[in-house]
Formats: C-alpha cells, sequence, structure tokens
C-alpha cells in the first residue's frame, strides 16, 4: 500500500518542522550561552556560577527575570518572531514538532490501527515512538 496524500502532508510538514528546529537551536542557544556567561548568575543552591542551560532554573527569581528580559530582548534583535513574549523559540519549535510527530501517527492510524498512546504505553514507549514516527517518515518519504 502507497501512502496517501493525507500521509504524505503530514510528514512535509514534520519535516518542515524538525527543519525549523535545527535552524532555531544554534541561535537561539548561542545568545542564551552569551547571556549566561553576562549575568554570572550563581545556583541559588551551590552558589556555583550557572554556564549550562539546563540549571538555569536554579537561579534565584531576580537573576532570572534578568536573563527572561536578555533573552527576550535578544530574541527581537536576532529576529525571531513568536507569539507572546514570554515564549522562546526554540520551545516553540520543538513543540511544533510534538504536533507534527501526532498528526503523522494519526494520519497512519488507519493502517496500523495505533494511536500516539498505544505507541507510548507500550515497553520503552518513548523509544518505540521515535522510531515509529522515523520508520513512517521513511515510508512516506519513499513516496514524495
Amino acid at each position: 500500500m502507497k501512502p496517501t496524500k493525507e500521509m504524505i502532508d503530514a510528514a512535509r510538514r514534520l519535516f518542515k518542522a524538525k527543519a525549523w528546529v535545527e535552524t532555531v537551536k544554534p541561535v537561539v542557544e548561542n545568545y542564551q550561552h552569551v547571556i549566561l556567561e553576562h549575568l554570572q548568575a550563581k545556583d541559588k543552591y551551590t552558589g556555583e556560577v550557572i554556564l549550562d542551560l539546563n540549571r538555569t532554573y536554579k537561579m534565584n527569581d531576580s537573576d532570572f527575570a534578568d536573563y527572561l528580559e536578555l533573552c527576550n530582548y535578544a530574541r527581537k534583535f536576532v529576529g525571531l518572531h513568536v507569539r507572546n513574549d514570554d515564549y522562546c523559540p526554540l520551545l516553540v519549535a520543538e513543540e511544533l514538532v510534538r504536533v507534527r510527530e501526532r498528526e503523522l501517527i494519526k494520519s497512519v492510524e488507519p493502517i496500523t490501527k495505533l494511536t500516539k498512546d498505544d505507541i507510548l504505553c507500550a515497553k520503552n514507549g518513548l523509544e518505540k515512538y521515535n522510531e515509529f514516527v522515523d520508520l513512517t517518515l521513511r515510508y512516506c518519504a519513499s513516496a514524495m
């Protein structure tokens, strides 16, 4: 059976969303790193300077507010647009990928009889989910 137009369209939208993440990610992470180095904000628990993007939640409220304000300024400076100034363009792009993945899974559900929940609830669900999305993309790409 060949992929339907709906499946191919869903795959195209997912490919575009993934490309957008790859475009936005280095830009956002670059200005976030520069801001962290500039702020020299300290971990409120250990007192260590935070230079790791995955540790920004450990800033005190005042430093975090400054960090967000500077990130928003940098986002505007580099020309990345989001619906709300409180949004991070990278997180928005990553969420779009998740939405497009669900759309792709839904598009092949008539064939597979599997929902995203069926896949995620399986043993090693997230691994299976990622594998399912990858295989479905390959299946659809073969018809593009």
